[in-house]
């Protein structure tokens, strides 16, 4: 392949994986798989199959068109599916994106696409914190010079350049398997060594942007839940404060009725028994029209 097609080509890589992963993030159904913690097995299929269908689709345009190899990303997509939802989620995400390949005589994907969703898998179950998981930067040049700050000033080891050097090793030997079985697997490669290392980090940010897209749109979602929180406990606060008044001043009413108007201080009673029983047995701040009316 010519060197100004590669460059091209990874940087279509980027805007494909960019593109899928803000265009998944709009479903509702998307963003409640993605975000949760303890998934059913159901869930982690539906996780697969909703992430791995642009992914599949990318593979089956690259098999179809072949001067499209940008619309391939089948090995990121096994790494990310398995940091996601563990090993067995990385497993079934590469059996699924590798059925276009395997149609098209290459076998040797499947087995090293399952082989990589694995790896990502066992690496999320090895994540002491799943934050990092989402932290993890495109930035990479960036995040090693912090990791290796922070190495120096207290040795030990972190998870995040653990996963940017397990997916640098994985296209290593990516490429290399290309090299000894062409036809046999995609891969995207460079005789030039500027070239190669071009396609080393493109394979680290297609995995890490769409982390980074999620990860924003989570943030937003947790601040959208606080306001909710912030609002409920101002709603109970205010309540605490009404509540008491209202009752002080309802027993006051029906004190002076009692002399005066026996039956309508009896109905005020029964009404304010209704109210108290009804925010006994409910904890919503707020009521139908209708059914204040039946109260009142």
């Amino acid at each position: 392949m010519e060197q100004r097609l590669i460059w091209i080509t990874l940087l279509v890589r980027l805007g494909v994986a960019a593109a899928v992963a803000g265009a998944l993030v709009r479903s509702r159904y998307f963003k409640s798989l993605l975000f949760r913690e303890d998934r059913t097995l159901k869930q982690k299929i539906h996780l697969v199959l909703f992430l791995g269908m642009p992914f599949a689709l990318g593979v089956l345009v690259r098999v179809m068109v072949k001067n499209f190899q940008a619309a391939d990303l089948a090995f990121e997509y096994s790494i990310l599916v398995g940091v996601l939802a563990g090993r067995m989620g990385g497993v079934l995400g590469a059996v699924f994106v590798s059925i276009p390949a395997i149609f098209n005589g290459e076998w040797l994907a499947l087995p090293f696409n399952i082989v990589a969703g694995y790896i990502a898998g066992a690496l999320r179950v090895a994540a002491k914190d799943k934050e990092e998981i989402w932290w993890f930067s495109p930035l990479i040049d960036l995040s090693i010079y912090r990791w290796i700050r922070r190495f120096f000033r207290q040795p030990h080891v972190e998870w995040q350049p653990v996963f940017a050097f397990v997916i640098f090793a994985l296209q290593v030997i990516h490429i290399e398997l290309g090299k000894l079985y062409p036809g046999k697997m995609f891969v995207l490669q460079s005789d030039r060594w500027y070239l190669s290392l071009a396609i080393y980090a493109s394979t680290v940010m297609v995995v890490a942007i769409p982390l980074k897209i999620w990860t924003s749109t989570r943030i937003e979602m947790k601040l959208e839940e606080s306001e909710k929180l912030l609002l409920q406990a101002r709603m109970e606060a205010l309540q605490s404060q009404i509540n008491p008044h209202f009752l002080f001043n309802t027993l006051n009413s029906v004190s002076s009725l009692v002399r005066v108007s026996p039956d309508t201080a009896r109905a005020v009673i029964l009404k304010l028994a209704s109210i108290l029983r009804r925010l006994l047995n409910q904890q919503q701040s707020f009521v139908q029209l209708r059914e204040g009316s039946r109260i009142h």
